[in-house]
């Protein structure tokens, strides 16, 4: 993810673990759990998937335009299968079928979020335990991916790609100004020129 990427709306992470356990509940509607950062409960009906965002860093692309941060979001989902409900190997393969699955549904998913799609997809074996009084074991596999996203407000204007500048007028009588990218933004107002504008007197065209 190193090239300059297009810029997005800033992604609400709290709308994303929704949209991700949503997706999963719809595609695999034979699992009997499927919620966010489940490691913490006592109480756990498998087969089971849970999902958690496991870290969030820069993408290298530094200052694109709009002083928003450019992230790379890693997520994981847990594939939990019971250890005691299945034999040896068999119960393994149900864990690494189920991650299977779910690794193929991340490839093809924006959650309905204004991320890109998945990168650094891949899958390992994990370990669960439930946090109870009388341990119970699980089979675990962890999917792990990357989504490219940006977080905070941008400070141009949604629609239009401009902003005001501080002292000038509003309404019909704005100034407007025009800067050159990557010399744009609030550090970058001396470096914008006005756009001159026509006259609002005399017969209209």
């Amino acid at each position: 993810m190193d090239e300059q990427m297009t810029p997005l709306p800033e992604v609400d992470l709290d709308a994303l673990l929704d949209g991700i356990k949503a997706r999963i509940k719809a595609a695999l509607p034979t699992l009997k759990t499927v919620d966010d950062y489940f490691r913490v409960q006592e109480a756990l009906t498998v087969p089971a998937v849970g999902i958690e965002i496991s870290g969030i860093e820069s993408n290298g692309n530094g200052d694109i335009g709009t002083e928003q941060f450019a992230v790379n979001i890693t997520l994981s989902a847990y594939c939990v299968v019971s250890y005691k409900a299945s034999a040896g190997q068999k119960g393994q393969r149900r864990a690494v079928s189920l991650a299977g699955a779910v690794a193929a549904l991340v490839k093809t998913e924006t959650w309905g979020c204004p991320v890109q799609l998945a990168e650094e997809i891949n899958a390992v074996p994990d370990y669960f335990r439930k946090k109870t009084k009388v341990p119970e074991e699980y089979y675990c596999f962890r999917v792990d991916w990357q989504h490219a996203a940006v977080l905070g407000a941008s400070v141009w204007d949604e629609d239009e790609g401009f902003t005001t500048v501080p002292g000038t007028p509003a309404g019909p009588d704005a100034q407007i100004f025009v800067g050159m990218a990557p010399n744009i933004g609030p550090d970058h107002v001396d470096d914008y020129e006005e756009v001159p504008q026509a006259p609002t007197t005399g017969p209209l065209l």
